[in-house]
């Protein structure tokens, strides 16, 4: 996990390999927190293509 505030905003991301339509998918979940305790989650999936 991944912690970052500025201007008073707070993120806190996960990230990893899941299942994402029946394939293994490098996934980036962030939820960021307002300064009036708003929430917006996001998902972003990436093409996981293997190792380096």
């Amino acid at each position: 996990m991944a912690h970052g505030k500025s201007s008073n905003w707070t993120a806190n991301q996960t990230w990893g390999i899941e299942d994402y339509q029946g394939e293994g998918r490098y996934i980036r979940h962030v939820s960021f927190t307002g300064p009036k305790s708003e929430v917006i989650n996001t998902k972003t999936v990436y093409d996981y293509i293997g190792p380096v």
